[in-house]
């Protein structure tokens, strides 16, 4: 199945569905392809990542540790796709992980001032679940967050921290 990041008559996108097919089909797939995906270019890491993503969004029953651990270690990239999907998997893994966001939350604070649209947007989405997660306040993200939308030039990527701070407030009344 790893053979087709380097099968060239594939195309990206269905590329990606194999891959998140695969993961669903044996978990102890996800494993190997993070093992796979260290040592190939950023382009093939991409679609790697994108077939992540695409399984965390579901709940599954599998220790998703090391897909949130290799996420993390993908947001030092400079390919902007790599920022995008790795801080959309760290958004979808949040709940789970939030106590050991300590290395995803600086570089996701970096990337709230990329010039990338898509990039902002990804940190919106993954610092926001990381305080929606966090309910103990141990990263104290609300000050941080209010910055954010006050410099923020993008009203979607304002209105993506805005909901948040209103759910957690919300949450704390109640």
């Amino acid at each position: 199945m790893l053979d087709i990041l380097h099968d060239s008559s594939t195309k990206a996108k269905a590329k990606v569905l194999l891959l998140k097919q695969a993961i669903e089909a044996d978990l102890n797939f996800a494993p190997i392809l993070i093992c796979e995906l260290r040592a190939l270019r950023v382009n093939q890491r991409v679609l790697g990542m994108e077939a992540l993503e695409l399984f965390t969004r579901e709940v599954h029953d599998l220790d998703t540790q090391f897909i949130w651990e290799f996420a993390i270690q993908q947001l030092n990239e400079k390919s902007p796709a790599m920022l995008r999907e790795s801080g959309r998997v760290i958004a979808n893994l949040a709940s789970r992980h939030w106590l050991s966001a300590e290395g995803a939350i600086p570089a996701l604070l970096e990337m709230t001032e990329h010039n990338g649209t898509v990039v902002r947007w990804s940190a919106a989405h993954a610092l926001s679940q990381i305080f929606l997660s966090d309910t103990q306040d141990v990263w104290q993200l609300n000050t941080i967050i209010g910055g954010i939308v006050l410099r923020d030039e993008k009203e979607s990527i304002r209105k993506i921290y805005h909901k948040a701070l209103v759910q957690k407030t919300k949450r704390k009344q109640s």
